[in-house]
């Protein structure tokens, strides 16, 4: 939702491409960790078994990994997300602005604003 508040003309794309454009522009989760199981000598550094290693994803736009490590729920989270935004159809009733991003470690995650008029997302 925010990437079409910045940039409403995708909204004529259809949502299973805004999905997937936000994915390779704004990727939810920017990072994870591994841990080495073993030591290992990695672009030249070396890593003691247990010593975590923060991968940046995001960078890379690989938001589901990619080759031997690629995501194989891929199309299938894309498609329930785009049929989620097409469900809440139209978005701006239940999305207001964005008020910045959640102070998480390895997501970005947007607060939105609730709509004046909106249904409160609790019963």
């Amino acid at each position: 939702m925010h990437l079409l508040q910045q940039r409403p003309e995708l909204a004529d794309t259809g949502m299973y491409a805004v999905v997937a454009q936000v994915a390779l522009e704004d990727a939810p989760i920017r990072n994870t960790r591994r841990y080495a199981a073993e030591p290992v000598l990695l672009a030249g550094q070396a890593i003691a078994a247990g010593d975590g290693l923060l991968l940046l994803l995001a960078a890379a736009q690989l938001p589901f990994g990619a080759g031997a490590h690629a995501c194989p729920g891929e199309r299938i989270a894309m498609r329930i997300a785009a049929t989620a935004l097409e469900a809440l159809q139209p978005l701006d009733r239940w999305f207001g602005p964005v008020r910045g991003w959640r102070p998480l470690p390895n997501a970005r995650i947007p607060p939105f604003l609730t709509p004046a008029g909106a249904a409160a997302w609790s019963a």
